[in-house]
């Protein structure tokens, strides 16, 4: 299948020179094949999927209502789902509240969004979690609130976490 080559090249960063596309050419493939039509493909999403798929490092600034998080949410899913397996996903937020609001509610939408029906791993929505197989914490995407005098807690649980490829994300 197109799809697993398209993710073991997406995962593993083989370069043009190689024979892959380009990153941001093999995320549309695969983002188009696992959740058709949820990505609204435009100039600003185009630019925030391709820092994605080339910079170590991202911040974005924009208005309220800008989909800033519905897309940088999306590009963590499906980068997590190119290896799920060895990789790990964490998006914080200040607050439990915050983060079902907005981050996790993008998680579920790209969960229920997922082509045929299909569903991959255990989603474990009460836990803000969906793992790449059930029981595997460490392999999974995780939503958690670091509430204020928390942060040092907040710290040493993603310091415990160790994959191969890891995500964290400060919404």
């Amino acid at each position: 299948k197109q799809l697993f080559f398209d993710r073991w090249a997406f995962a593993h960063r083989i370069p043009i020179d190689r024979g892959a596309p380009r990153r941001f050419d093999l995320f549309k493939a695969i983002a188009n094949k696992i959740v058709p039509n949820y990505f609204e493909w435009h100039p600003w999403t185009d630019k925030i999927i391709e820092a994605g798929c080339e910079q170590k490092w991202i911040g974005l600034a924009g208005c309220s209502g800008s989909a800033k998080t519905y897309n940088i949410v999306g590009f963590a899913v499906t980068w997590w789902l190119a290896k799920p397996e060895a990789s790990s996903v964490i998006l914080c937020s200040t607050t439990i509240k915050a983060l079902r609001k907005r981050a996790w509610t993008e998680v579920q939408r790209y969960h229920t969004s997922m082509a045929g029906g299909e569903r991959y791993g255990n989603f474990v929505d009460s836990k803000t979690l969906w793992q790449c197989k059930k029981g595997d914490d460490r392999h999974a995407i995780h939503a958690m609130a670091v509430e204020e005098g928390s942060i040092e807690k907040g710290a040493d649980y993603i310091k415990g976490i160790h994959t191969e490829r890891q995500m964290v994300i400060i919404d």
